[in-house]
Protein backbone atom coordinates (compact mmCIF):
# COMPACT_ATOMS: atom_id res chain seq x y z
CA UNK A 1 0.00 0.00 0.00
CA UNK A 2 1.27 3.35 -0.92
CA UNK A 3 0.01 6.00 1.57
CA UNK A 4 0.14 9.59 1.56
CA UNK A 5 0.40 12.86 3.85
CA UNK A 6 1.23 16.43 2.64
CA UNK A 7 3.37 17.72 5.08
CA UNK A 8 5.32 21.39 5.26
CA UNK A 9 9.31 20.68 4.57
CA UNK A 10 11.00 23.25 6.65
CA UNK A 11 14.67 22.50 6.49
CA UNK A 12 17.08 20.21 5.67
CA UNK A 13 20.74 20.54 6.76
CA UNK A 14 23.31 20.89 4.39
CA UNK A 15 25.70 18.08 5.81
CA UNK A 16 22.41 15.84 4.52
CA UNK A 17 24.65 15.86 1.34
CA UNK A 18 28.27 17.93 1.13
CA UNK A 19 29.60 17.77 -2.51
CA UNK A 20 32.20 19.80 -3.54
CA UNK A 21 33.10 21.06 -7.32
CA UNK A 22 36.57 20.90 -6.95
CA UNK A 23 38.68 18.08 -8.72
CA UNK A 24 39.32 14.85 -7.37
CA UNK A 25 39.58 11.68 -8.55
CA UNK A 26 37.80 8.38 -7.65
CA UNK A 27 40.32 7.01 -4.76
CA UNK A 28 41.68 3.04 -4.84
CA UNK A 29 40.89 0.86 -2.08
CA UNK A 30 42.49 1.58 1.17
CA UNK A 31 44.89 -0.84 1.83
CA UNK A 32 44.59 -2.16 6.21
CA UNK A 33 46.16 -4.69 7.52
CA UNK A 34 44.03 -5.71 10.33
CA UNK A 35 40.78 -4.21 10.86
CA UNK A 36 39.85 -1.34 12.90
CA UNK A 37 36.57 -0.96 15.44
CA UNK A 38 35.14 1.76 16.73
CA UNK A 39 32.52 2.82 18.82
CA UNK A 40 28.78 4.83 17.08
CA UNK A 41 25.69 5.99 18.91
CA UNK A 42 22.86 7.42 17.52
CA UNK A 43 20.79 10.49 17.38
CA UNK A 44 17.33 10.14 17.65
CA UNK A 45 16.64 10.46 14.54
CA UNK A 46 19.05 7.32 13.71
CA UNK A 47 22.48 9.42 12.68
CA UNK A 48 25.28 7.56 13.09
CA UNK A 49 28.05 9.74 14.99
CA UNK A 50 31.47 8.75 16.30
CA UNK A 51 34.12 10.28 18.31
CA UNK A 52 36.96 11.64 16.18
CA UNK A 53 40.21 13.26 17.32
CA UNK A 54 41.21 16.83 15.66
CA UNK A 55 45.15 17.90 15.89
CA UNK A 56 45.42 15.44 19.36
CA UNK A 57 42.54 16.98 20.75
CA UNK A 58 38.88 16.28 21.47
CA UNK A 59 36.87 14.05 21.12
CA UNK A 60 34.54 16.11 18.50
CA UNK A 61 31.42 14.74 17.50
CA UNK A 62 30.78 13.56 13.59
CA UNK A 63 27.92 12.65 11.71
CA UNK A 64 29.05 10.02 9.42
CA UNK A 65 27.70 10.69 6.05
CA UNK A 66 27.76 8.68 2.52
CA UNK A 67 26.10 11.98 1.22
CA UNK A 68 28.99 13.84 2.14
CA UNK A 69 32.11 13.70 -0.54
CA UNK A 70 34.00 16.29 1.35
CA UNK A 71 34.31 16.16 5.20
CA UNK A 72 33.24 19.13 7.23
CA UNK A 73 33.42 20.91 10.23
CA UNK A 74 31.30 23.38 12.05
CA UNK A 75 32.74 26.87 13.06
CA UNK A 76 32.56 25.70 16.70
CA UNK A 77 35.72 23.25 16.02
CA UNK A 78 37.42 26.21 14.42
CA UNK A 79 37.27 27.78 17.50
CA UNK A 80 38.25 25.49 19.98
CA UNK A 81 41.77 24.38 17.81
CA UNK A 82 42.14 28.22 17.23
CA UNK A 83 43.08 27.54 13.77
CA UNK A 84 42.89 30.44 10.98
CA UNK A 85 40.32 30.76 8.10
CA UNK A 86 41.70 31.68 4.92
CA UNK A 87 38.72 33.14 2.73
CA UNK A 88 41.22 32.47 -0.37
CA UNK A 89 39.98 28.81 -1.08
CA UNK A 90 36.37 28.18 -1.12
CA UNK A 91 33.77 25.24 -2.60
CA UNK A 92 30.65 25.30 -3.74
CA UNK A 93 28.52 23.16 -1.31
CA UNK A 94 25.25 21.76 -2.51
CA UNK A 95 22.53 20.41 -0.37
CA UNK A 96 19.38 18.99 -0.67
CA UNK A 97 17.53 22.23 -0.92
CA UNK A 98 20.26 24.82 -1.63
CA UNK A 99 23.67 25.31 -2.65
CA UNK A 100 25.91 28.23 -0.92
CA UNK A 101 29.73 29.23 -1.32
CA UNK A 102 32.18 27.86 1.80
CA UNK A 103 35.29 28.51 2.72
CA UNK A 104 37.89 25.57 2.38
CA UNK A 105 40.44 24.27 5.16
CA UNK A 106 43.21 22.00 5.80
CA UNK A 107 42.75 20.17 9.34
CA UNK A 108 46.69 18.99 10.17
CA UNK A 109 45.08 15.94 11.45
CA UNK A 110 42.57 13.72 11.76
CA UNK A 111 42.08 10.78 14.11
CA UNK A 112 39.50 7.65 14.49
CA UNK A 113 40.70 4.83 16.39
CA UNK A 114 44.10 3.96 15.03
CA UNK A 115 43.24 5.54 11.88
CA UNK A 116 44.98 8.98 10.70
CA UNK A 117 44.39 11.14 7.96
CA UNK A 118 47.03 14.24 7.83
CA UNK A 119 46.50 17.40 5.85
CA UNK A 120 43.06 17.00 4.64
CA UNK A 121 40.84 19.95 3.22
CA UNK A 122 37.41 20.24 5.21
CA UNK A 123 34.57 22.34 4.13
CA UNK A 124 33.71 24.71 6.90
CA UNK A 125 29.98 25.10 7.32
CA UNK A 126 27.75 28.01 8.77
CA UNK A 127 27.18 27.47 12.77
CA UNK A 128 24.82 24.42 13.56
CA UNK A 129 21.75 24.51 15.41
CA UNK A 130 22.59 21.30 16.56
CA UNK A 131 25.54 22.16 19.27
CA UNK A 132 25.71 17.91 20.01
CA UNK A 133 27.70 17.72 16.35
CA UNK A 134 30.96 19.56 15.93
CA UNK A 135 31.29 17.97 11.79
CA UNK A 136 30.47 15.78 8.98
CA UNK A 137 32.85 12.69 8.05
CA UNK A 138 32.19 12.27 4.60
CA UNK A 139 33.65 9.58 1.62
CA UNK A 140 37.05 11.61 1.25
CA UNK A 141 38.20 10.08 4.80
CA UNK A 142 35.90 6.25 4.57
CA UNK A 143 35.21 5.53 1.28
CA UNK A 144 38.33 3.44 0.42
CA UNK A 145 37.09 0.95 3.13
CA UNK A 146 34.57 -1.82 3.61
CA UNK A 147 32.65 -0.49 6.81
CA UNK A 148 30.51 -3.09 8.65
CA UNK A 149 27.77 -1.43 10.54
CA UNK A 150 27.02 -3.68 13.75
CA UNK A 151 23.71 -2.98 14.94
CA UNK A 152 23.66 -4.95 17.98
CA UNK A 153 27.07 -3.62 19.10
CA UNK A 154 27.02 -0.49 17.91
CA UNK A 155 30.57 -0.33 16.02
CA UNK A 156 31.74 0.50 12.55
CA UNK A 157 34.61 -2.05 11.80
CA UNK A 158 36.40 -0.74 8.77
CA UNK A 159 37.73 -3.51 6.57
CA UNK A 160 40.46 -3.75 3.65
CA UNK A 161 37.44 -4.69 0.80
CA UNK A 162 39.79 -7.46 -0.22
CA UNK A 163 39.00 -8.94 3.19
CA UNK A 164 35.28 -8.72 3.70
CA UNK A 165 34.54 -12.03 5.21
CA UNK A 166 33.09 -15.17 3.14
CA UNK A 167 30.29 -15.91 5.06
CA UNK A 168 28.92 -12.23 4.44
CA UNK A 169 29.66 -12.48 0.44
CA UNK A 170 27.95 -15.95 0.68
CA UNK A 171 25.06 -15.18 2.85
CA UNK A 172 24.13 -11.75 3.44
CA UNK A 173 21.67 -10.09 1.06
CA UNK A 174 23.43 -8.06 -1.72
CA UNK A 175 22.47 -4.86 -3.34
CA UNK A 176 24.98 -3.77 -6.35
CA UNK A 177 26.37 -0.34 -5.73
CA UNK A 178 27.20 2.14 -8.65
CA UNK A 179 29.19 5.38 -9.26
CA UNK A 180 26.47 8.33 -10.89
CA UNK A 181 24.51 7.06 -13.13
CA UNK A 182 23.35 10.40 -14.85
CA UNK A 183 26.72 11.54 -16.27
CA UNK A 184 30.14 10.90 -15.52
CA UNK A 185 31.12 13.53 -12.39
CA UNK A 186 34.11 13.40 -9.94
CA UNK A 187 31.55 13.64 -6.89
CA UNK A 188 32.28 9.66 -6.29
CA UNK A 189 28.58 9.24 -4.24
CA UNK A 190 27.58 6.22 -4.41
CA UNK A 191 23.93 4.65 -5.68
CA UNK A 192 21.84 1.79 -5.90
CA UNK A 193 18.83 0.97 -7.97
CA UNK A 194 15.74 0.80 -5.95
CA UNK A 195 11.86 -0.32 -7.11
CA UNK A 196 9.27 1.74 -5.11
CA UNK A 197 6.33 -0.72 -4.84
CA UNK A 198 6.40 -2.78 -7.95
CA UNK A 199 7.41 0.12 -10.57
CA UNK A 200 10.36 0.33 -12.88
CA UNK A 201 13.98 0.79 -11.00
CA UNK A 202 14.83 4.27 -9.91
CA UNK A 203 18.58 5.43 -9.15
CA UNK A 204 19.12 5.49 -5.51
CA UNK A 205 21.14 7.33 -3.87
CA UNK A 206 22.89 6.07 -0.29
CA UNK A 207 23.03 8.83 2.41
CA UNK A 208 23.48 7.67 5.81
CA UNK A 209 23.95 11.51 6.70
CA UNK A 210 20.40 12.27 6.07
CA UNK A 211 17.29 11.76 8.78
CA UNK A 212 14.93 11.07 6.12
CA UNK A 213 14.50 9.79 2.91
CA UNK A 214 13.41 11.50 -0.18
CA UNK A 215 12.65 11.01 -4.29
CA UNK A 216 11.88 13.64 -6.93
CA UNK A 217 8.48 14.47 -8.36
CA UNK A 218 10.32 12.79 -11.51
CA UNK A 219 10.10 9.61 -10.30
CA UNK A 220 6.50 9.50 -9.03
CA UNK A 221 4.96 8.24 -11.42
CA UNK A 222 1.87 6.73 -9.62
CA UNK A 223 -0.69 7.87 -11.37
CA UNK A 224 -2.88 8.47 -8.00
CA UNK A 225 0.41 10.69 -6.81
CA UNK A 226 0.69 12.91 -10.03
CA UNK A 227 -3.36 13.32 -9.19
CA UNK A 228 -2.67 14.71 -5.46
CA UNK A 229 0.01 16.91 -7.43
CA UNK A 230 -2.65 18.92 -9.45
CA UNK A 231 -5.03 18.71 -6.66
CA UNK A 232 -2.43 20.55 -4.59
CA UNK A 233 -1.42 22.54 -7.32
CA UNK A 234 -5.15 23.99 -7.81
CA UNK A 235 -5.76 24.49 -4.30
CA UNK A 236 -2.77 26.48 -4.10
CA UNK A 237 -3.49 28.42 -6.59
CA UNK A 238 -6.83 29.28 -5.36
CA UNK A 239 -5.40 30.18 -2.30
CA UNK A 240 -3.81 33.29 -3.95
CA UNK A 241 0.18 32.02 -2.98
CA UNK A 242 2.57 33.35 -5.09
CA UNK A 243 5.63 32.71 -6.58
CA UNK A 244 6.96 29.01 -7.73
CA UNK A 245 4.64 25.99 -6.68
CA UNK A 246 6.58 23.42 -4.60
CA UNK A 247 4.50 20.91 -3.45
CA UNK A 248 5.72 18.58 -0.66
CA UNK A 249 4.22 15.02 -0.20
CA UNK A 250 4.54 11.82 1.88
CA UNK A 251 4.27 8.77 0.70
CA UNK A 252 5.02 5.37 2.68
CA UNK A 253 5.82 2.04 0.40
CA UNK A 254 4.66 -1.36 1.20
CA UNK A 255 7.72 -2.43 0.00
CA UNK A 256 11.11 -0.79 -1.24
CA UNK A 257 13.21 -2.96 -3.56
CA UNK A 258 16.74 -3.38 -4.47
CA UNK A 259 18.54 -6.11 -5.86
CA UNK A 260 18.44 -9.09 -3.24
CA UNK A 261 17.23 -6.59 -0.14
CA UNK A 262 13.64 -5.29 0.17
CA UNK A 263 12.63 -3.09 3.00
CA UNK A 264 8.80 -2.97 4.21
CA UNK A 265 6.79 0.33 4.90
CA UNK A 266 9.23 3.09 4.23
CA UNK A 267 8.78 6.32 4.44
CA UNK A 268 10.07 9.13 1.51
CA UNK A 269 9.69 12.47 1.41
CA UNK A 270 8.49 13.29 -2.46
CA UNK A 271 9.66 17.52 -3.37
CA UNK A 272 11.47 18.91 -5.63
CA UNK A 273 15.64 18.26 -5.43
CA UNK A 274 16.64 20.99 -8.00
CA UNK A 275 19.92 22.10 -6.34
CA UNK A 276 20.73 18.11 -6.94
CA UNK A 277 21.13 18.99 -10.70
CA UNK A 278 24.61 19.66 -10.18
CA UNK A 279 25.55 15.71 -10.66
CA UNK A 280 23.40 15.81 -14.04
CA UNK A 281 20.07 14.81 -12.38
CA UNK A 282 17.74 17.54 -14.33
CA UNK A 283 14.80 16.32 -14.77
CA UNK A 284 15.01 12.74 -14.20
CA UNK A 285 13.86 9.64 -11.62
CA UNK A 286 16.08 10.21 -8.34
CA UNK A 287 15.22 8.64 -4.60
CA UNK A 288 17.51 9.08 -2.02
CA UNK A 289 18.24 6.41 0.61
CA UNK A 290 18.42 8.04 3.98
CA UNK A 291 19.04 6.05 7.59
CA UNK A 292 15.27 5.27 8.08
CA UNK A 293 16.37 2.52 5.43
CA UNK A 294 19.71 1.64 7.86
CA UNK A 295 19.04 2.31 11.33
CA UNK A 296 18.50 -0.93 13.57
CA UNK A 297 20.47 -2.89 10.30
CA UNK A 298 23.55 -4.77 10.58
CA UNK A 299 24.91 -4.22 7.21
CA UNK A 300 28.60 -3.76 5.47
CA UNK A 301 29.31 -0.81 2.69
CA UNK A 302 31.83 -2.21 0.63
CA UNK A 303 32.56 0.95 -1.22
CA UNK A 304 35.42 0.03 -3.51
CA UNK A 305 33.55 -3.28 -3.76
CA UNK A 306 30.53 -1.58 -4.96
CA UNK A 307 28.39 -3.80 -2.75
CA UNK A 308 25.97 -3.40 0.39
CA UNK A 309 25.40 -6.32 2.48
CA UNK A 310 22.48 -6.46 4.80
CA UNK A 311 22.59 -8.97 7.29
CA UNK A 312 19.10 -11.12 6.79
CA UNK A 313 15.99 -10.79 9.47
CA UNK A 314 13.36 -13.29 9.94
CA UNK A 315 10.70 -12.29 8.73
CA UNK A 316 7.37 -14.14 7.41
CA UNK A 317 6.76 -11.19 4.88
CA UNK A 318 7.44 -11.59 1.09
CA UNK A 319 7.13 -8.80 -1.79
CA UNK A 320 3.30 -9.01 -3.27
CA UNK A 321 3.15 -9.97 -6.92
CA UNK A 322 -0.53 -7.43 -7.29
CA UNK A 323 0.17 -4.19 -7.92
CA UNK A 324 0.51 -2.39 -4.51
CA UNK A 325 -3.28 -0.65 -3.26
CA UNK A 326 -2.79 2.81 -3.09
CA UNK A 327 -4.62 5.28 -0.61
CA UNK A 328 -4.74 8.88 -0.40
CA UNK A 329 -5.11 9.89 3.06
CA UNK A 330 -4.74 13.78 3.74
CA UNK A 331 -4.76 15.69 1.20
CA UNK A 332 -4.89 19.01 3.37
CA UNK A 333 -2.97 21.96 1.73
CA UNK A 334 -0.22 22.91 4.40
CA UNK A 335 2.54 24.35 2.29
CA UNK A 336 1.35 28.15 1.74
CA UNK A 337 2.79 30.48 1.60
Amino acid sequence: MLRWAVIFFLFITLSACVTSNEASHRRPAFPLANAVTINYHSQEDGLYLIDVMLNGEGPFTFIIDSGATVSAVYPSVIQALNLDVSLDRSVQVHGIIASQERPLIDMPLIELGTLSWRDTPVVLLRPNANRNVDGVFGMDLFGGYALLFDHENQTITFLDSHKVPSKIRRSWKKVKLAFNPFAEDEYELVFAYARLGNRAKIPALLDFGSAISLQNWASARNAHLQKIRKQLEEKWRLSGAIGEFHPRVLATYESVTADEMVWYDKELYVRDLGSLDVMGVDDRPLVILGINFFKEETFLADFPGQTLYMKPKATNRTTPDAPIEEQLIDDKLSNRK
